[in-house]
């Protein structure tokens, strides 16, 4: 443990480095000091070749030496690469500079890092005997000794340099990363190709943050958004921007394009229900009626019964959820989904998407657990991905269960 500028330091030595390392490694532990000497390739080879003789020795044991067997195959693999030209060695040696204002801090701060570098599969030693030397072969200007150094491949050591180069857009709001950079987003960039995104992540780790922070920026920016939420992770932000509530009843009559009633009907009636030749003779019946104007869902019922006799049958448990009143077109409207029974789920969604082609300007829809929604109506949202971006809108989908979300997609893609 050493002083410097009224603060405990000590220095903890990267004693054993992990096999492999994500880019950047080194910024979850803050300040660090490298020290690095490239080596020349005839004697890095004569090294190699030295050090995989020696695991080559000790896998000959009778009883297995598994960590043996492994640099083993490292430092045939490394070697293989250095006298091909593909890669480099260099001499690597590195430190932690943990401080603290006080010794118990700084014991806490150098227990937590040698805990993270034990998950990471590397050792951290803490410099005790040669502090005094170490410390002073850290200091800049002093030429480093190489005392505890590492044989270590060019393709590792890009890991551990600190290039901030964190880049997203060159234009929108403002995000951070995990390194505390800024970095700019912006979801109806001029350069994309479309504008749909997915929001994907465990439990916790800020898919409804993220969600809401876009739908903020972009109400502030004139954009109509549609939620569908199944958590009440957008109630609030809802309330605080006074958007409409669908969360009760709705008007399927609202609109009366032929397509969207037909694949309204076909939500709740089932694919087996129809042949492809009524499919057809269904729309044509729409096609035909599409100027006629019904006062309740029960004069609609009608008129499907005069070509499919029974049909309205389907529709008696959901049509209780259904209403008579003209829908405001406000910039931000909010469905609760999970306040619905699993029969109504599938034409509330294709109403609600046909709710959103009629906004206009920006729009944006957001599918709340997506993956969720895709088992009845996984074509109509696939839809509207491939469609909205002639009509600049958007559809952000987010989901927890990203496996599911692509088994699914797949499934409806056989």
């Amino acid at each position: 443990m050493n002083i410097l500028g009224g603060q405990y330091c000590r220095l903890l030595n990267f004693y054993e480095l992990p096999s492999k390392i994500n880019s950047r490694f080194l910024e979850q532990f803050g300040d660090f000091i490298l020290h690095m000497k490239k080596i020349d390739p005839v004697v890095a080879k004569n090294k190699l070749n030295f050090k995989r003789k020696m695991h080559f020795s000790l896998t000959l044991e009778n009883l297995r030496n598994i960590e043996s067997e492994k640099a083993f195959t490292q430092s045939e693999e490394l070697l293989e690469k250095v006298m091909t030209g593909t890669d480099a060695i260099f001499l690597l040696e590195g430190w932690l500079l943990v401080k603290g204002e006080t010794k118990s801090i700084l014991d806490q701060k150098a227990r937590e890092f040698k805990q993270t570098a034990k998950i990471l599969d590397m050792e951290l030693l803490t410099e005790v005997r040669g502090l005094a030397y170490f410390f002073n072969n850290t200091t800049p200007g002093v030429r480093p000794t190489f005392q505890r150094s590492h044989l270590t491949p060019v393709s590792f050591i890009t890991g551990l340099m600190p290039l901030p180069s964190e880049f997203v857009m060159d234009e929108g709001f403002i995000l951070h990363t995990p390194t505390h950079r800024e970095v700019k987003f912006s979801l109806f960039h001029p350069h994309s190709t479309n504008f749909n995104l997915l929001i994907t992540g465990a439990t916790g780790q800020g898919k409804s943050m993220v969600a809401n922070k876009v739908l903020k920026e972009e109400l502030e920016t004139d954009s109509k958004i549609v939620v569908i939420d199944l958590g009440n992770s957008f109630k609030r932000t809802v309330a605080y921007y006074e958007g409409a509530n669908f969360s009760e009843k709705f008007n399927p009559l609202s609109y009366k394009d032929p397509s969207y009633l037909k694949a309204f009907i076909l939500s709740v009636v089932g694919d087996e229900y129809f042949t492809k030749q009524d499919e057809g003779k269904l729309f044509e019946l729409l096609k035909t009626n599409e100027n006629k104007n019904y006062q309740t869902f029960d004069q609609f019922l009608k008129l499907l019964e005069s070509e499919f006799r029974g049909i309205s049958y389907f529709f008696s448990e959901v049509k209780y959820y259904f209403t008579t009143d003209v829908p405001e077109l406000k910039d931000l409207i909010y469905c609760d989904l999970s306040l619905y029974p699993e029969c109504i789920k599938a034409p509330l969604i294709i109403y609600l998407i046909e709710h959103f082609k009629h906004l206009e300007g920006k729009k944006i829809f957001i599918f709340d657990e997506v993956w969720g929604l895709l088992q009845n109506n996984a074509d109509y949202i696939a839809h509207c991905f491939r469609t909205f971006r002639k009509h600049f809108a958007s559809a952000i989908a987010i989901s927890q269960n990203l496996e599911d979300l692509l088994r699914r997609l797949r499934q409806r893609s056989l």
